[in-house]
């Protein structure tokens, strides 16, 4: 008996899974492993090449893969016959005869999310390397994403190094291993033995998925989805054609083209015929994107900075805050039918999805427009804001590479049309009252307060959201899952409901999955992740947490006075003792000064680099480029937090920028490690780099204004050059930033040792403001030279000659400082303005600002209590 027609979900599955084959094809090497009865159906699964040889022998790999599913009886969920996903996976490439309509529609996903209109290279190798050529193809490591993006910014570099910065074979756990680096540091001979390993982890997990989810097609397929990108990321889909695509992102941006695709043709009535679905003119798709505003302005909104938990305030707030962006992508998924494959980009407040050009589109998202509008107007009043923005619609042909770049261009536009009408579809207009029954609110100061007692009799007058935002962050440090279901769960820890009837419920345990749940997702909390079934879901939510030890101490200096500041081991550590964590003690008494730095940074040329950065654009290597740069920001980022920087606070970080709030002394230094490794991360492309700015606070001065400092301080270091950082309103480039972190600790220790004074480094400070201000002179029309208008900044070098005659005298006369103390002091002073026996006066350099401040901060005396 013939198998049904594949539904949608079926039909997107399969083209989900049509590759899998490679992966087993990999790990099992000769075709000799394949099952008997496989190897009989190779004339029913395999098209035939030049000679009459079967071509596209990973097929046969896949019916392995479904061969092995019904050996161990596993089945997939309800509503989901895997009989009907087996044709589909592994007939693409020679269709049953009942289903040549969708083998068509699987083939054309396959190649449009490749923007090709053939995929003939692989197959070619194979046919002439046979199985003695298999080595070469299992030894080809994943080529980084980025090598392929092209600005034109490294046209003097020759040899290009980033062109071999490859991508290593491992599971995507987050942390130094899954570093790109180049093709010689990588152990290609033990690729066999490792692709073995990947599948049987892949494979056992697979086993427990189709277990212990069966009972809710949504959250299976979640789960797939995650699994797939573990174990397929670094996994090259093609050695020839595509290199630097891997198998996970071709997979899903072909299953997102296959959903989208049926669709049309199902509301065309044409799913069946194969010349309608191989057409590639009609207008069949359109792009849905989503796009936050106002993020930083939403999570700093705060009364004052000594407002009662304002750490979990704040921690809830960056959380919520995604997960509004997670909210709209599950309610436009809802709301147009389409399965979780349809995504194509969903990273730092942004997502995107391939959708089907149907009649009633633009009413379906007007309607997830009032929805979305009136939830926002209701709770954040204009602050923040969830826009939608339809493309116009376009066809298969322009999905190819020459036409690519236009189409996400012109998206591009729609979203920044969409970003100047916030709240269109919200008619009613907000409404501030300046007065209310109990009060504003003592946390946001702007919504109605309600009065509410705590567990110490203690009176507090929040607003009903930030008293949900208060108790979700203090439930975060112990959240183990999180679920999104269409109903309110009264056994999670905590419910928030969103727009479009969704609702999202935090977890210490596995929570009990029924129909209602439409997903359900472990939180990475590198050694402390949850094991199980579920999706693995990343997000940057390092923050420093106490130990006992230091909660003991926080109580007794804090606490002793106000029990309403006690804390316990485990809480969030709030951030008067992260800027205590800058000093350093030195000679039993504590040196530095006690403050915050707030680094904010972000990937230059962004928009340029998606859209006309890729040399070769295609719909998978755009999912994948993206999947990429927020692996680095919401993965990577936390394992070098937790295991380098510890006591730094994630406001967020995602997609492609960052916010981060820690002891300044230690920020500095890590807005270094940063750059380095993503860096690394790009392979040393100079198309791709990053830029930063930093602000220093006290503990007690609003965030909100520092925020919005720390993004001056980046936007000057955009504006003065790109990949570069701006500290002390000092924009330098990285490698100038390098040398002034080690001239402040060459300045550190001299002062320290008596060597310099803290006066002398005030000296140096002032000098050098002068020194830049002579720089900054006027040219008189005709003139052969500049005028110099501030003439005694002109007498900077004879001032500054003079304090370092007076040092040198000083050391010369202290019978610890030897002749080599003296000599090296003296190379640096004249180092710092660039006073050198040979140089002119119209000699330039970098300004020691950065050095100085560093130094005199560092060396800050002040009578406190020990509270660390």
């Amino acid at each position: 008996m013939a198998n049904p027609v594949p539904n949608l979900l079926e039909t997107t599955l399969g083209v989900f899974l049509h590759d899998i084959g490679k992966f087993l094809q990999r790990a099992h090497q000769s075709r000799r492993e394949l099952s008997e009865s496989v190897q009989k159906r190779a004339s029913d699964i395999c098209p035939k090449g030049p000679g009459g040889r079967y071509t596209h022998l990973h097929a046969l790999w896949t019916e392995e893969f479904f061969e092995w599913l019904d050996h161990q009886k596993l089945e997939f969920p309800a509503g989901i016959d895997k009989r009907c996903v087996r044709d589909v996976a592994v007939y693409h490439h020679n269709p049953l005869p009942q289903l040549q309509g969708i083998g068509e529609l699987a083939a054309q996903a396959d190649r449009l999310a490749a923007s090709m209109e053939r995929k003939e290279k692989d197959e070619q190798e194979e046919m002439a390397a046979g199985e003695l050529g298999w080595d070469a193809f299992i030894k080809t490591p994943l080529d980084n994403p980025f090598a392929q993006v092209e600005l034109g910014l490294g046209a003097n570099c020759r040899q290009k190094p980033w062109k071999e910065s490859k991508i290593p074979l491992q599971e995507l756990v987050p942390g130094n291993a899954i570093l790109p680096r180049p093709r010689s540091q990588l152990d290609l001979q033990a690729y066999p033995e490792r692709y073995r390993q990947l599948w049987e982890q892949f494979r056992a997990e697979f086993h427990e998925i189709c277990t212990a989810l069966r009972s809710n097609p949504g959250v299976f397929c979640d789960a797939l989805y995650s699994l797939s990108e573990r174990f397929l990321w670094a996994v090259p889909s093609s050695t020839k054609d595509q290199p630097d695509i891997s198998l996970h992102d071709h997979h899903s941006a072909a299953a997102a083209v296959a959903a989208a695709l049926y669709l049309w043709h199902q509301e065309q009535g044409t799913l069946n015929d194969k010349s309608a679905v191989r057409d590639p003119s009609p207008p069949k798709f359109r792009f849905l994107a989503g796009d936050l505003s106002g993020i930083q302005h939403s999570i700093f909104l705060l009364a004052n900075q000594r407002v009662r938990g304002a750490s979990r305030i704040l921690r809830a707030r960056s959380f919520l805050i995604t997960m509004i962006g997670e909210a709209g992508l599950l309610a436009c998924l809802n709301k147009l039918d389409l399965p979780i494959f349809s995504q194509i980009q969903n990273a730092g407040g942004r997502f995107l999805l391939l959708v089907p050009n149907l009649r009633d589109i633009e009413a379906r998202v007007d309607e997830l427009r009032s929805e979305i509008d009136e939830w926002m107007r209701c709770r954040y009043l204009g602050e923040l804001t969830l826009n939608l923005a339809l493309s116009e619609p376009f066809a298969p042909e322009d999905l190819m590479r020459e036409r690519l770049p236009r189409l996400l261009s012109q998206l591009g536009a729609a979203v920044r049309r969409a970003k100047l009408r916030p709240l269109e579809r919200a008619y009613r207009p907000v409404v501030l009252k300046d007065r209310f029954e109990h009060g504003p609110c003592e946390v946001c100061s702007v919504r109605p307060a309600v009065v509410s007692q705590t567990v110490d009799g203690t009176t507090e007058r929040r607003c009903r959201v930030c008293q949900e935002e208060h108790a979700v962050g203090g439930l975060l440090p112990k959240a183990r899952y999180i679920a999104w279901t269409t109903q309110s769960v009264a056994k999670a820890e905590q419910s928030v409901s969103f727009f479009s009837g969704l609702h999202l419920s935090l977890y210490d345990q596995r929570p009990p999955i029924d129909h209602t749940f439409l997903v359900a997702q472990r939180l990475y909390a590198s050694v402390d992740t949850a094991r199980g079934p579920e999706a693995l879901r990343r997000l940057a939510t390092y923050v420093p947490r106490m130990s006992e030890q230091e909660a003991e101490e926080w109580n007794r200096v804090y606490a002793s006075q106000d029990p309403s500041e006690r804390l316990g081991p485990g809480s969030i550590k709030p951030f008067p003792m992260i800027a205590e964590a800058a000093r350093e003690a030195i000679n039993d008494q504590w040196l530095g000064e006690s403050c915050l730095a707030v680094l904010k940074a972000d990937v230059d040329r962004l928009g340029l680099i998606f859209s006309y950065g890729l040399t070769t654009l295609s719909l998978s290597r755009y999912t994948g480029l993206s999947r990429m740069m927020d692996l680095f920001f919401s993965g990577y980022l936390y394992e070098l937090l937790r295991t380098e920087f510890p006591e730094t606070y994630t406001v967020y970080a995602g997609g492609d920028d960052l916010l981060l709030i820690g002891p300044w002394r230690q920020t500095l230094e890590l807005a270094r490690r940063i750059r380095e490794q993503f860096e690394v991360w790009t392979g040393g492309n100079p198309s791709v780099t990053l830029s930063a700015g930093i602000v220093l606070i006290k503990a007690h001065q609003p965030l909100t204004q520092a925020a919005h400092a720390a993004e001056d301080q980046l936007e000057t270091a955009k504006q003065w050059s790109r990949n570069a950082i701006c500290v002390f309103h000092e924009p330098v480039s990285w490698g100038a930033y390098q040398k002034q972190l080690e001239l402040a600790e060459k300045l550190t220790k001299y002062v320290r040792n008596g060597w310099l004074s803290t006066s002398f480094l005030h000296s140096a400070l002032m000098l050098d403001r002068d020194r830049r201000c002579t720089q900054k002179t006027m040219l008189v029309p005709g003139a052969r030279q500049p005028l110099i208008t501030d003439l005694r900044a002109a007498s900077w070098r004879s001032r500054w000659l003079y304090h370092v005659v007076r040092l040198l005298k000083r050391l010369r006369q202290t019978s610890e400082a030897t002749a080599d103390v003296a000599r090296n002091t003296e190379d640096l002073e004249q180092t710092l303005l660039g006073l050198f026996p040979t140089s002119s006066a119209g000699s330039q350099q970098v300004s020691p600002r950065i050095a100085l401040m560093v130094a005199l901060y560092r060396n800050r005396k002040a009578e406190i209590e020990r509270r660390r």
